[in-house]
């Protein structure tokens, strides 16, 4: 029993100042390990309260800008309305004081009641002042038809503006057309000036 007790007292020996170290080092450990777990979850708190309070705030601004959205909506749907309902009431005025069929014929008859009282000479000035204001507005139209084909040629508005194109070439397949309806009346308004003031010369 002498012979197996002086290693264990070896040992016992050895092992007291690691035990001793061990007993002393855990708390601190402890608190260190703790005091790193409390930073971490303080961190993490942190973190979390922050993204809370941002996404409060995140959420106001869209509540705000929703609210602004939908009152500029409701300012343009009132607008939308007061201008329909103005239209509206435009109308209405407008076709309460359009004339009538009434209208006209007294306008007809009081037209005829003015050429009554005018003499053969004032009648004649008259008709060749009517066919020469229309043969003019005739030849406006004609030159702003040919002008107008210049003016697109010269912008080059086909090449600027491709969507244009297709209404141009349109418009240039009629343009004859255009040019007949305004021709035709003004070379039979002057013959029928010419006929009528021949008839009166040497009829």
């Amino acid at each position: 029993m002498k012979m197996n007790s002086k290693p264990m007292l070896i040992l016992l020996t050895k092992l007291i100042p690691f035990l001793w170290g061990a007993a002393i080092l855990a708390p601190l450990l402890y608190l260190i390990i703790y005091t790193d777990m409390r930073q971490i979850v303080d961190n993490i708190w942190k973190t979390i309260s922050e993204l809370n309070s941002k996404l409060e705030q995140f959420i106001s601004k869209i509540q705000d800008n929703l609210l602004d959205i939908l009152n500029k909506i409701q300012d343009n749907l009132l607008d939308i309305i007061r201008k329909y309902s103005n239209s509206i009431d435009n109308m209405n005025s407008f076709m309460t004081n359009f004339p009538s069929i009434s209208d006209f014929l007294q306008m007809c008859k009081n037209w005829n009641l003015f050429l009554k009282t005018l003499s053969l000479e004032e009648l004649g000035a008259l008709s060749h002042f009517l066919s020469s204001l229309f043969v003019l507005i005739c030849l406006i139209n004609i030159i702003l038809v040919i002008y107008g084909d210049f003016m697109v040629r010269l912008l080059k508005i086909e090449t600027r503006f491709p969507k244009l194109a297709k209404i141009i070439q349109l418009r240039r397949q009629f343009q004859l057309y255009y040019m007949l309806v305004y021709f035709i009346p003004a070379i039979l308004t002057l013959l029928a000036v010419m006929a009528i003031n021949a008839y009166i010369l040497f009829g």
